[in-house]
C-alpha cells in the first residue's frame, strides 16, 4: 500500500523548512560547489575555498552576514569548520540549512566522482557506485533518491548494474528510494518491497510510446494515490527523457492527475 509521507525536512524545534533533496540534487541546483574553509575577517564571514567542483568561486567567497548569532535564521547552515558549500549564482544557500555539509572523507569523494561524471552514463555510474558502498547511509539514501528521481539517468544504468543494486536490496534503508529507482528499469516485484514492488507490479505501459496517449489515461484518474497512475506517470518521463515531477510527489501524495496529465502530454518540467 502506498503511504503518504512529507516532502519536508525541519530541524527539530526550528521553524525552518525546505524540501528535501538530495545532495546530487544540490549539485545540479547550485551555481558553486566547493570544499571550503569557514573564515571571519573583519567580523564577516567568508569561505576560503580548498577545492572546487562546479562554477568559478576564485580563493574567497564572502556571505555578506556576520558571526554573530543575530544575524542568522533558522535556515542558514552551520558555518563552521570544513565543509561543502552549496551556493547559487548570487550566493544564497541553495539548501537552506543544509548547504554547508561537513567535508567528510566519504563526501568529498562522491561529489568530486559526481563532479567529473559529465555524461548520463557516467553520472548513473557514479550513483551506483554510491548506494552499493554507502547503502545504509545518508549518502547511499541519496544517491537511490537520485537515480529514482532522474529518467534520464535511469535509461543509463546497465544490466549489470541494476543487478548489483538488487543485490545492495538487503542492506539499504527501511525507507530508501532504491526499490523505487530499480522498478523503474524493470526490476521484476518480487524481488522488491513497499512502493518499490506497488510501481513495479503496475509496470504495465512499457509498449506505448506516445505521451499523448499516457496523458489521456493520466487525465481519467481520480484524485488519490494510484500505483497505476504513478506507472503511467514514470513512463511518460522515460519517453520525454526528462524529469517531470518529483517522484517523491508521483508515488506518495494525493496528485490531481489531471495536472500531472498536462505535464506528461506538454513535457513540461518539473520547477
Amino acid at each position: 500500500m502506498l503511504v503518504l509521507v512529507l516532502l519536508f525536512a525541519a530541524r527539530p524545534a526550528d521553524a525552518c523548512s525546505h524540501p528535501y533533496f538530495s545532495i546530487f540534487r544540490y549539485f545540479d541546483n547550485a551555481a558553486t560547489v566547493a570544499h571550503a574553509r569557514v573564515r571571519a575577517p573583519g567580523g564577516k564571514l567568508a569561505l576560503a575555498v580548498i577545492e572546487t567542483f562546479k562554477g568559478s568561486p576564485g580563493k574567497q567567497i564572502a556571505l555578506g552576514i556576520g558571526s554573530s548569532a543575530r544575524e542568522h535564521n533558522t535556515c542558514t547552515p552551520k558555518l563552521r569548520g570544513t565543509g561543502i558549500i552549496f551556493l547559487s549564482e548570487h550566493n544564497g544557500f541553495v539548501a537552506a540549512y543544509d548547504s554547508f555539509p561537513a567535508a567528510t572523507k566519504e563526501l568529498l569523494a562522491a561529489i568530486k566522482a559526481y563532479a567529473a561524471a559529465k555524461t548520463p552514463a557516467a553520472r548513473a555510474a557514479v550513483l551506483v557506485e554510491q548506494v552499493i558502498a554507502n547503502t545504509n547511509t545518508r549518502l547511499g539514501f541519496d544517491a537511490a533518491l537520485a537515480l529514482a528521481d532522474d529518467p534520464e539517468l535511469l535509461t543509463a544504468v546497465t544490466a549489470a548494474d541494476r543487478d548489483r543494486l538488487i543485490d545492495a536490496l538487503p542492506k539499504a534503508r527501511a525507507d530508501s528510494w532504491l526499490p523505487v529507482a530499480l522498478a523503474r528499469i524493470g526490476a521484476p516485484a518480487a524481488k522488491l518491497t513497499g512502493d518499490g514492488a506497488d510501481l513495479a507490479a503496475a509496470r504495465t505501459f512499457e509498449a506505448e510510446t506516445k505521451p499523448a496517449d499516457l496523458a489521456d489515461f493520466l487525465a481519467t484518474i481520480p484524485t488519490g494515490m494510484s500505483a497505476r497512475g504513478s506507472a503511467a506517470f514514470e513512463r511518460c518521463e522515460r519517453l520525454h527523457g526528462k524529469r517531470l515531477a518529483d517522484i517523491r510527489h508521483t508515488m506518495r501524495s494525493r496528485q490531481i492527475w489531471t495536472q500531472l496529465a498536462d505535464r506528461c502530454r506538454t513535457g513540461t518540467p518539473a520547477p
